[in-house]
């Protein structure tokens, strides 16, 4: 035994390091792997060339090889944070329009305190508002995954306004 494992109470296998990185490489570049407990999981399929909702977004009209090419463009990354990362910058929040009365007396007893848009690019150097059936389809991911992401960066939001209006504070205070 080398000096190094006597000291280390948490032995590893050998090797078991390299397949937890390969089965993560594969998870994350949509191929399919064989999970911890040794199950198949299947690779992300491309979005379907159909489209399932009638909204009035430009669903329809966003090309089914610009969807395929996102969905390659996607997983090419292979690294989890920047494919979040990149699923961020196509997400905006913004303030709710119109709010619908319920059983709170003020707007910030209210659930919701955003509005997302999901934009995609549309191969024209332009991006355009999908709905939110439309984004995790082209994606091959959960609503789950998404709902997360739009929690994440209604946060960020809050965050970043909470510390402008916390400086502009310390500015008044300054100058007095």
């Amino acid at each position: 035994m080398s000096e190094n494992q006597v000291n280390n109470p948490k032995r590893r296998a050998p090797g078991s390091e390299n397949k937890k990185n390969e089965m993560k490489r594969l998870k994350y570049s949509g191929l399919a792997y064989h999970n911890r407990s040794n199950k198949d999981i299947a690779a992300k399929k491309a979005p379907s060339f159909e489209v399932f909702c009638k909204c009035k977004y430009e669903c329809r009209k966003l090309p089914y090889e610009q969807k395929i090419f996102l969905f390659e463009d996607y997983y090419k990354i292979a690294n989890h944070v920047k494919q979040k990362s990149y699923l961020l910058g196509l997400i905006q929040i913004g303030s709710v329009k119109r709010r619908r009365h319920g059983k709170y007396e003020s707007a910030e007893q209210s659930r919701r305190q955003a509005t997302a848009w999901y934009t995609v690019p549309n191969g024209n150097g332009q991006h355009v508002q999908v709905c939110r059936q439309t984004f995790p389809n082209i994606f091959a991911l959960s609503h789950k995954a998404v709902q997360v992401l739009t929690e994440k960066k209604s946060w960020e939001k809050q965050c970043i306004q909470i510390k402008e209006a916390s400086q502009m504070n310390q500015e008044s205070i300054q100058q007095r």
